[in-house]
């Protein structure tokens, strides 16, 4: 006899079952003993943090909750749930009924675990068969921090394009005034002069291809929006400009919806906060009940970060860790890590000699689930990520 340690329990263990010969009814049963999810819970109240600690026991699971809160000395306690599939489908059987939002917390929970990322594009999910997305970043600006003034002219914006298409790219993003840490803002009118002489000519040019507009301004996504692009990337997570949400429900265009602290000029001014994770994913989750209120399709939206936003070098590395936090406001998320400053502070790179960091950094977000890469580099990137998909799902 010999014995294997599996130690990976994040991805499908059917594989393994099926080399065991097991009857094919028990895969799923199965599958579900072998997942672990673990949840985290913030400021639960006590008997509903106790109760739900109990049930976890009785069905051979546990929880983490506060010492305080067991003894009766705190009402509020945060709490980690440790369970498998299967336990957690028991947990629910045995709060049905039960009092203080017992049967609700184990639904949503459960939700959780059903979550299925889309990401509808013009009536099209890009997800339904991909594992990711490539979004390549044109910037129309002289100032962009990696590629300022490369494609400023027309011509040389259209042939970016056309090599970024030939490489693989899902979307073209387009960028009209530079967030680069630091920069200042230009109005609407600047911006659409930019903008949209492109935007005519490479929507007759390349038709099959997805356009996304990196703006905050209303009035800027919507010319955009009329004249072809199908989504808005904002970065101020649609609470910048109070008309955005609106412009992007009635044109039934999809969005980005990211994560700033501050503004490009002030963001990096020495970023601070109490709890990033959580104040980067509650900040996000505004922005997605504000895109739910305006009557967007919840299947058209997209979370990023926003990497280098308001964030330290340690920040950024910290989210990218743990992107499964991002993931529980059941959205795909977006990384755009592209050649930014805290690759090059851990590389000792400058912005030209990035490429490899970005790589990584990419590969790494993948293995979290990110869904959409927003790249400078398309083919490298792409090469890399296809790599690691064939590598992470082998034999599935």
């Amino acid at each position: 006899m010999k014995i294997y340690l599996l130690r990976d329990k994040s991805k499908s263990m059917t594989d393994w079952i099926k080399r065991t010969k097991a009857d094919s009814y028990s895969y799923e049963i199965l599958n579900r003993k072998t997942s672990l999810p673990l949840f985290f819970l913030r400021e639960v109240k006590a008997e509903t943090a106790n109760i739900l600690k109990q049930t976890a026991l009785s069905v051979g699971c546990d929880c983490s909750i506060g010492r305080q809160v067991i003894s009766g000395e705190k009402s509020l306690s945060d709490m980690m749930v440790m369970c498998t599939d299967s336990q957690l489908f028991k947990i629910r059987e045995k709060l049905k009924g039960q009092p203080f939002s017992l049967e609700k917390v184990a639904n949503a929970m459960i939700e959780k675990l059903n979550d299925r990322e889309s990401f509808v594009v013009s009536s099209e999910d890009l997800l339904k068969d991909k594992k990711y997305l490539i979004m390549g970043i044109l910037n129309l600006t002289n100032d962009s921090f990696y590629d300022g003034g490369k494609y400023n002219s027309i011509d040389m914006a259209l042939k970016q394009t056309e090599k970024m298409v030939e490489e693989g790219a899902h979307i073209i993003d387009i960028g009209g005034e530079s967030s680069r840490p630091g920069s200042d803002p230009v109005n609407a009118d600047e911006e659409l002069e930019r903008v949209m002489p492109f935007m005519k000519l490479a929507r007759s040019r390349f038709k099959e291809c997805i356009f996304s507009v990196d703006t905050y301004k209303s009035k800027v996504a919507e010319a955009a929006i009329a004249e072809g692009a199908s989504i808005i990337n904002d970065i101020s997570g649609l609470k910048f400009d109070p008309m955005m949400a609106e412009v992007i429900s009635k044109n039934k265009a999809s969005c980005i919806l990211m994560h700033i602290k501050g503004t490009p000029k002030s963001m990096q001014d020495s970023p601070e906060y109490e709890s990033l994770l959580f104040e980067v994913a509650d900040s996000l989750s505004e922005s997605v009940e504000i895109a739910h209120s305006a009557g967007i399709d919840p299947c058209s939206i997209s979370v990023d970060p926003g990497i280098g936003f308001g964030k330290t070098k340690e920040h950024n590395l910290t989210i990218l860790k743990n992107i499964d936090i991002l993931r529980s406001l059941g959205k795909p998320v977006c990384i755009g890590a592209s050649n930014k400053r805290f690759i090059g502070a851990v590389l000792n790179a400058n912005a030209n000699d990035r490429i490899l960091g970005t790589v990584g950094a990419n590969v790494a977000a993948l293995m979290g689930n990110a869904k959409i890469f927003r790249v400078h580099n398309v083919a490298e990137n792409l090469q890399a990520l296809k790599i690691a998909e064939e590598i992470m799902y082998a034999g599935n």
